[in-house]
């Protein structure tokens, strides 16, 4: 973190009025529409609890984000989430509880799955062409990769050699037969260049009319790397170990580290997992709480 990013964190967001400000912000920038009669009033001053002066219903700025229904408070939220971003390596649940005191791992564990949902939702842009498309497999349970098999890698390719690129990952395991296609279509624009194997541009036959496929059997270093970079952060930080259930959220966690690695200012990351966070979409509520 650069010098003073921490205590501009501190002065922007030292109380839930100051989190309520920032983030009704993001969340209405033109003022708050009402989700019920969809009436526009930008004259609404920011507030927690705000109630329609047109249709009188009652809305929350937590409403339909990953916050709704916590009893956490939204300055412990943007803690955490600082947590999340100032920390380079990752946060592991053991860690943050102890360092919020949080009464139990599995509610820790919790907090930590809905910032990784965050860090997905943020992410969730489609990647810029051309983009490099292969599989990992490995059978060998002996094999480093053996926590990462079976995972789609989706890698945006540069013009030069040191300029920052986007990666996006999916793991297959349990999916259905052949998810690559669907997963193409939601993370790459019609029309872009793909490069791939020969095996996998005959798996993507059904839409291979709407991109440009180029075949190369040659490996990529820079594939290469990304997957040692991943294998040795699942090591350090969750020692490397994660069932088939959970991987994703891993996944979703790298990628938002790696995607966001070079960014020089460490607010502007939060602010981005923030806009994860606050983010109107369809969010189905897990079965699990933070507020056990």
């Amino acid at each position: 973190m650069a010098p003073g990013e921490s205590s501009q964190h501190n002065t922007l967001f030292a109380t839930d009025q100051d989190c309520i400000s920032y983030l009704f912000q993001k969340r209405w920038p033109n003022g708050f529409r009402c989700p019920f009669c969809n009436r526009l009033q930008s004259e609404i001053s920011p507030a927690h609890t705000i109630v329609c002066r047109y249709c009188r219903k009652q809305s929350s700025i937590t409403a339909n984000t990953l916050m709704h229904g916590s009893k956490k408070s939204l300055t412990e939220w943007v803690q955490v989430a600082a947590q999340f971003c100032f920390s380079k390596e990752g946060v592991s649940a053991r860690s943050l509880q102890n360092s919020f005191h949080i009464a139990t791992y599995q509610t820790a564990w919790n907090w930590l799955k809905k910032l990784r949902k965050a860090a997905a939702i943020a992410e969730s842009a489609p990647l810029t062409g051309p983009v490099l498309l292969f599989v990992t497999t490995t059978g060998d349970a002996d094999s480093p990769l053996r926590y990462i098999s079976n995972i789609a890698c989706l890698m945006e390719v540069a013009d030069l050699p040191k300029q920052p690129t986007r990666v996006r990952l999916v793991s297959l395991l349990g999916t259905p037969q052949n998810p690559l296609p669907h997963i193409v279509k939601y993370s790459i624009p019609t029309s872009a260049t793909i490069i791939t194997s020969e095996s996998i541009a005959l798996s993507l036959a059904d839409i291979r009319l709407d991109y440009h496929i180029q075949t190369t059997d040659s490996e990529n270093q820079k594939a290469i790397e990304l997957l040692q970079e991943l294998q040795q952060w699942m090591s350090r930080i969750y020692r490397g170990a994660t069932g088939a259930t959970y991987l994703q959220g891993y996944l979703d966690e790298f990628c938002f580290r790696h995607n966001t690695a070079t960014w020089n200012n460490r607010l502007a990351i939060l602010d981005h997992l923030l806009t994860g966070i606050m983010s109107g979409h369809a969010i189905p509520q897990d079965k699990t709480t933070l507020d056990k």
